[in-house]
């Protein structure tokens, strides 16, 4: 496999100036967490150049849900210059020209609109050969609807990845710890949202399985350990 490149985090940081906050790029900078998170960033990559490499598959159109800036994307386009990516995300008029105005600065095909997974989109029918949603679907209400607009948008031999927070003992633990420590309170207390139509992992992974065929689920940071030990589960998915 050739060598990917990869954005360092301290130059990303640089990009972005401190009167933009954006919600997912906090992880990335926090001590120990910060690491893990940017090592999925090279995990998921490399990931789907294997896929590709192993099903032979060309991947020309992909869909960034829920991705605010995205360091995913901004990544991926930089190994992929050819492809064309779309995100979608609620942000403020303001926050998606900046996204958008970083994107072309570095000639990355990358475009950010402003919308609701939950409801139908700007886009035709099975326009994407690859939708990616990293931590991102937990948090809404109406996750089936959410589901069923991806499931419209992704081609008939198109590739959904998706990562779910599991929320294990261990990592709540740590979680608890730190924010303790640096005397701050979390974005959110909880991935799955109250009210909404999934409160737990296992209510998540359900409803996955009714809606998409599963191939293939990773754990991460540790792929053979416990789920116990894990943060996050990749699922790569076809309809």
């Amino acid at each position: 496999m050739n060598e990917l490149e990869f954005f360092s985090r301290k130059k990303i940081k640089k990009f972005i100036p401190k009167e933009y906050h954006f919600h997912n790029t906090f992880p990335y900078y926090i001590p120990l967490f910060g690491n893990m998170f940017w090592r999925r960033i090279k995990f998921i990559s490399k990931l789907i150049y294997q896929i590709q490499i192993i099903l032979k598959k060309k991947i020309y159109k992909v869909l960034d849900v829920g991705c605010e800036i995205s360091f995913f994307s901004f990544n991926y386009g930089k190994n992929n210059p050819m492809v064309e990516i779309k995100g979608i995300d609620i942000l403020t008029e303001k926050q998606n020209i900046f996204i958008n105005r970083l994107y072309k600065k570095y000639s990355i095909n990358f475009e950010i609109i402003n919308h609701d997974i939950q409801k139908k989109s700007i886009y035709y029918d099975e326009t994407f050969d690859l939708i990616v949603a990293f931590d991102v679907l937990e948090h809404l209400h109406d996750l089936n609807s959410a589901l069923l607009e991806i499931k419209r948008l992704l081609k008939n031999n198109g590739l959904l990845i998706i990562s779910i927070p599991v929320e294990s003992k261990i990592l709540k633990f740590f979680r608890l710890i730190y924010f303790k420590t640096i005397k701050k309170t979390p974005v959110t207390t909880r991935h799955y949202t109250k009210g909404g139509v999934v409160t737990s992992f296992k209510e998540y992974e359900e409803l996955i399985k009714d809606n998409f065929n599963i191939h293939l689920i990773c754990r991460y940071p540790f792929r053979s350990f416990p789920l116990e030990l894990a943060y996050n589960c990749f699922y790569v998915l076809t309809k």
